[in-house]
């Protein structure tokens, strides 16, 4: 059943990074808080980024021995 979920939530995250990269119509982000991993990638894509003042981003790809997801190595270059 874990293998089932894990496929699921990869695919949804797939998707919803595809659908936001083609997407015709501005995107507009809020961050009010964290902004953490895929929220912090999906800020990209977006047209418009608006951020409170206590708004913070971390990218904690490689403290958790993952590698990075929804094109944010094409976007965020080092």
């Amino acid at each position: 059943m874990a293998k089932v979920a894990e496929y699921g939530v990869n695919v949804v995250m797939v998707n919803m990074i595809l659908a936001m990269a083609s997407c015709k119509k501005p995107i507009v982000c809020v961050v009010r808080g964290s902004a953490i991993g895929i929220g912090f990638t999906m800020t990209a894509h977006s047209t418009f980024l608006y951020c409170s003042p206590e708004a913070k981003f971390m990218t904690p790809f490689m403290k958790s021995a993952q590698s990075p997801e929804g094109a944010s190595t094409l976007l965020f270059p080092k």
